[in-house]
């Protein structure tokens, strides 16, 4: 009966099911009820709901994925930018069959890169001037330089050599990124630590930069002078299983060597974290060590978890940003590299 009153629902409705609307209805738990459910919602190309059906039963969705129409349903609304196919993805990537969730972890990737060049490209990062040759197309220049030059020449005539032009450039940054994989960032959660993943990869695309993931142990994913794409970063990151315990000391230790491997004078480390550690080291004693250190704290009902955040940044002389919800993270962490 309830599924029925669901499939009226998903016929008239343009929207298709909210999450809540189903979950209010707790009956709607048996796999061939979803699965029924899920055929319609492919027919309807309505992805927004079998998210929610896969939220519900990710086994039958999984299975209905195995059709090769399905497939090109869920691959048509990924090539027009949707995030919709990595967070579906998150969902059901456990019942996939192995061919299954290589295709769609692939196009997961495809989907989170190309949100994370939208967002990147919002907050274009703080440039320091360089003097250079002028150029007649060119509007910036050094009115004072270029005075000093013309006062000094005899005779006081002016050529393009005498004007002193300049270009923004992006200083050169070492960059430890540590995320926190433990059992909170689980499912479509999951989605937004790639995003995020992907912005910083992109910003720092010309410097150096390092992933470290972390639960109950650390594991840097890309060192701090290694050449890694994007894509395949993001498929790391998105097939990810978080679990185990929260050990933040670990991945500051892991994030500190290889910063003090860097090259680059501005050295700086970002943790992505709830704060709660709950195995391994004090983090806080870590984290003075670091030349500077930025704390994205993600949301927790635990006060704790905030304090601990603001205590590292403090100690790492940089500064801890609250996130009211995992939505934000892609965005704060695009923010805090343009500085």
């Amino acid at each position: 009966m309830e599924s029925k009153f669901l499939t009226i629902e998903l016929e008239t409705r343009k929207k298709g099911l909210s999450r809540s609307r189903c979950l209010m209805r707790k009956n709607l738990t048996s796999y061939e009820e979803v699965l029924e459910l899920t055929k319609l919602s492919l027919k309807k190309k309505n992805l927004e709901t079998l998210v929610t059906l896969a939220f519900l039963n990710p086994q039958a969705v999984a299975d209905a994925l195995e059709d090769e129409e399905a497939k090109k349903i869920v691959f048509e609304k990924g090539s027009h930018g949707a995030i919709t196919p990595a967070r579906l993805f998150c969902l059901v990537k456990g019942r996939l069959k192995e061919k299954e969730k290589k295709i769609f972890r692939r196009l997961a990737a495809k989907t989170v890169v190309k949100t994370s060049l939208r967002i990147a490209s919002v907050h274009p990062g703080e440039k320091m001037r360089v003097k250079k040759s002028f150029r007649p197309y060119e509007r910036e220049f050094n009115l004072e330089k270029t005075l000093e030059k013309i006062l000094d020449k005899e005779p006081k005539t002016i050529t393009y050599s005498d004007i002193v032009s300049e270009r923004k450039v992006k200083g050169k940054a070492s960059v430890a990124l540590m995320l926190d994989t433990s059992g909170s960032m689980y499912g479509e959660k999951l989605v937004n630590a790639a995003i995020a993943t992907a912005v910083a990869a992109y910003k720092l695309r010309n410097d150096e930069f390092s992933l470290i993931i972390f639960n109950t142990r650390a594991e840097t994913l890309k060192k701090i002078s290694q050449k890694v794409k994007i894509e395949t970063l993001v498929e790391k990151i998105l097939d990810l299983n978080p679990v185990g315990y929260t050990n933040i000391g670990d991945a500051l230790e892991k994030g500190l060597e290889q910063l003090k491997k860097a090259k680059s004078k501005e050295k700086w480390g970002v943790l992505i974290s709830d704060g709660v550690f709950n195995i391994g080291k004090d983090p806080r004693d870590i984290a003075k060590k670091f030349p500077k250190l930025y704390v994205l704290c993600l949301p927790d009902k635990w006060k704790v978890g905030r304090i601990i955040c603001s205590s590292l940044a403090k100690l790492g002389k940089g500064k801890m940003t609250l996130m009211k919800s995992y939505n934000e993270i892609p965005t704060a962490i695009n923010k805090l590299i343009s500085k």
